[in-house]
C-alpha cells in the first residue's frame, strides 16, 4: 500500500506548532507544540548537535505517524523532501525509532509531494484549523535519542 507524508511548519520554526500528516485510506496527524520544540532545540544544542534537532524531531514525528497507522514491510512510504541533502539521515532515524519500538520498517522514498496531494491538503487543513491530533512532547523525543547510537 502507498502512503504519503507531508509536514506543515518546519520543526525549526519554534514559534508555531508543527503538523505531520500520513495519508492513505486513513489519515494520521501528529503534532508538536512550539514550546516543546523550544525544549528540544535547547536539549540538542546542549549535546552540540543542533542540526540533529530538526532532522531527528521530524523523523520521530514521521515514525509516530507510521506506528499509529500500523504500516508494514510491504508498504511504500513517500516522504516529501523537507530537508534536501538529508534524506538518508531522516530515513535512518525513522528506521531506528521504528526498530526501537519493535515495528516493521517499510520501504521509504523521498520525492516532492504536490500541493494537490491528499497529504499536503490534510496537513495544511490541520495547521489552519489547529486541529486536535496526536500530540508528541519533548520528553518522548528525548527518550528516543537512545536509538541515535544505532543510527
Amino acid at each position: 500500500m502507498r502512503y504519503e507524508i507531508d509536514q506543515s511548519i518546519k520543526i525549526e520554526d519554534t514559534a508555531k506548532t508543527t503538523y505531520v500528516a500520513l495519508t492513505n485510506s486513513k489519515d494520521v496527524i501528529v503534532s508538536i507544540h512550539a514550546g516543546e520544540k523550544k525544549k528540544l532545540k535547547k536539549y540538542f544544542r546542549s549535546l552540540g548537535r543542533p542540526l540533529t534537532f530538526k532532522l531527528f524531531s521530524f523523523s520521530a514525528l514521521c515514525a509516530k505517524a507510521l506506528s499509529l497507522s500500523k504500516t508494514n514491510r510491504e508498504d511504500l512510504i513517500v516522504i516529501d523532501i523537507e530537508y534536501p541533502g538529508y534524506n538518508r539521515n531522516i530515513k535512518s532515524y525513522i528506521n531506528s525509532v521504528l526498530k526501537f519500538h519493535a515495528l516493521d520498517t517499510p520501504d521509504m522514498v523521498f520525492q516532492e509531494i504536490s500541493r494537490h496531494s491528499r497529504a499536503h491538503k490534510r496537513v495544511y487543513r490541520a495547521f489552519k484549523t489547529k486541529e486536535r491530533c496526536v500530540a508528541v512532547d519533548a520528553k518522548w523525543i528525548i527518550k528516543l535519542t537512545g536509538c541515535l547510537l544505532d543510527a
